[in-house]
Parts: structure tokens; C-alpha cells; sequence
């Protein structure tokens, strides 16, 4: 069964139309015993800092804090990730590069993904929405 990101649905493709091999593996290291599955429902903190730091880098980012469900620890299988995310200065951080952000980040972790601008939450004329956004972040990545 495919995990359901672009990359595995493309391995399991290109087996199908061409009959490839099963030693031909999911780049996200899903494969097991010729069957793709899905990543584990949630990842301690240390895991989840380390697949969002090759992410993060590759697209300027210098800090990346978790909240919501994830963060307090309230998850179920099908939780997706909120992250506030706070670009390098010299970063071109317009809506284009959210996109990519949020599809890469979508891809390596095998979940659906919110982001948020730290900025634009600080300047949320809601006060509500930015107290309980920014009540208990937690840091993933920080340069």
C-alpha cells in the first residue's frame, strides 16, 4: 500500500507501466518487504527536527515552531502538522514559496501541513486566534 506522497505514487507507477523490480525503493524509505506503508500517525520531537531540517534549509527558513494538536500532544492518525515558520531576512518569502515549503514539507512527512507566517499571526487583528497560536509553539528548527 502507498503512504500517498507524489514520490511513492510515482515509484508504484512506473513498477506498474514498466514492470520494474520491487528492490526499486520509495525514496522516503517506506518500502518493507515489497510493500509501501504509510509513516508512523506522529514523531517524537527529535525525529520530527530532524526531517524538517533538510526542508527548512533548502528553503531559507530560520525558524519553524509546532502547534496545535501536535504540540499538545493531542494527535490522532490523521492529525495534520501546524507549523509557524519564520523566514532568513534575504529569503524571497512570498506565496509561491510557502507553496513549496508546504508541498516539501507534505511529501517528507506523509501528512497534511498548515503553515503559517510568525508575522503575519503577531499582526492578526484576532487576538484570540493569536493568543492560542501563540500560547505554546514548539521550536523544530531553528538556525
Amino acid at each position: 500500500m502507498c503512504c500517498g506522497c507524489r514520490r511513492c505514487c510515482k515509484v508504484a507507477q512506473l513498477r506498474r507501466n514498466w514492470s520494474l523490480p520491487m528492490s526499486l525503493q520509495c525514496p522516503g524509505k517506506m518500502l518493507c518487504s515489497g510493500v509501501i506503508h504509510s509513516p508512523p500517525a506522529t514523531l517524537d520531537l527529535h525525529s520530527l527536527s530532524a526531517a524538517v531540517r533538510p526542508v527548512c534549509e533548502r528553503h531559507a527558513v530560520s525558524r519553524m515552531e509546532l502547534f496545535g494538536s501536535r504540540a499538545r500532544g493531542q494527535t490522532h492518525a490523521e492529525s495534520d502538522y501546524d507549523f509557524l515558520v519564520t523566514f532568513l531576512p534575504h529569503a524571497n518569502a512570498g506565496l509561491l514559496e510557502m507553496g513549496g515549503l508546504k508541498e516539501d514539507l507534505e511529501e517528507q512527512l506523509g501528512h497534511p501541513v498548515d503553515l503559517l507566517s510568525r508575522a503575519a499571526v503577531e499582526r492578526s487583528r484576532n487576538p484570540y486566534r493569536r493568543r492560542s497560536i501563540l500560547a505554546a509553539p514548539v521550536t523544530v528548527y531553528a538556525q
